[in-house]
């Protein structure tokens, strides 16, 4: 089968699942309507292998996707959409890696916390149910949200002004440090809107025609980096999309 010409990423917290309950019942039909089309849904978020692995399942999808901020992009081994210059990762994937692995940015926090006596914490600090208490997740979605491969979540209970700290540290040692929803996240030198514009070289190296498009849906990143909206740069069609933390709209 050739592949097709239109692409549409999308995020995941306040955009294809609802920011509160974490239900993708409401996009249902668009995405039944896209299926229809043989247009591939690409996820395109913060969340883990695992956590994105299930929602596949659940939607029926069978597109490449994004993870942890745009650290890896994942491509499953039996998709329509061809992979070049990926490596194995397991008998369901192969993988590019664009990030840095966890445990190297957990060496490089724990020794900054330590030297500075900084009030923070992460997942890795966190048995299973503190996940729970701060994201409501269930048992099996907090385990598997703790599977982080490329990342790690911070809870930060110090100043603006260690924060500020932590970052310029952090750049130091050629990390970044993104703010969401509910944590901070740290990661390497990555973003949503990088591995879409690889997805996107790929796929049109994959066409030979030139001309795809890809049609993006997110939420707006409070820190951009790079050329200040990574994840609307990378976009052919971008679009507009109500937030419901904010009550406005924005371009997402």
């Amino acid at each position: 089968m050739s592949a097709p010409k239109l692409l549409v990423a999308t995020d995941l917290d306040g955009t294809l699942l609802d920011h509160h309950t974490y239900s993708w019942r409401e996009a249902l039909p668009s995405l039944s309507a896209l299926d229809e089309h043989n247009v591939p849904v690409i996820i395109n978020t913060s969340k883990t292998l695992e956590e994105v692995e299930r929602l596949q399942h659940q939607l029926g999808l069978n597109a490449p996707f994004v993870v942890e901020n745009g650290s890896a992009i994942y491509f499953p081994v039996h998709s329509r959409f061809g992979a070049i210059g990926t490596e194995a990762y397991d008998e369901q994937f192969t993988r590019i890696v664009l990030g840095y692995h966890r445990e190297h940015i957990l060496t490089i926090l724990h020794n900054l916390r330590r030297s500075h006596q900084w009030d923070f914490e992460g997942f890795r600090d966190w048995h299973v149910d503190d996940v729970i208490q701060h994201t409501g997740l269930s048992t099996e979605d907090a385990m598997r949200a703790m599977k982080r491969q490329f990342s790690e979540p911070l809870l930060w209970r110090d100043s603006d002004a260690n924060l500020k700290i932590l970052t310029k540290s952090l750049q130091a040692a050629g990390l970044r440090v993104l703010r969401g929803g509910r944590f901070i996240h740290v990661l390497g030198q990555s973003d949503k809107g990088h591995a879409l514009l690889a997805l996107k070289k790929m796929h049109a190296a994959r066409q030979r025609c030139g001309a795809d498009c890809t049609r993006r849906q997110s939420q707006r990143p409070r820190h951009a980096q790079h050329c200040g909206f990574p994840r609307i740069c990378a976009l052919s069609l971008p679009r507009f999309s109500r937030s419901t933390l904010s009550g406005h709209t924005d371009l997402y």
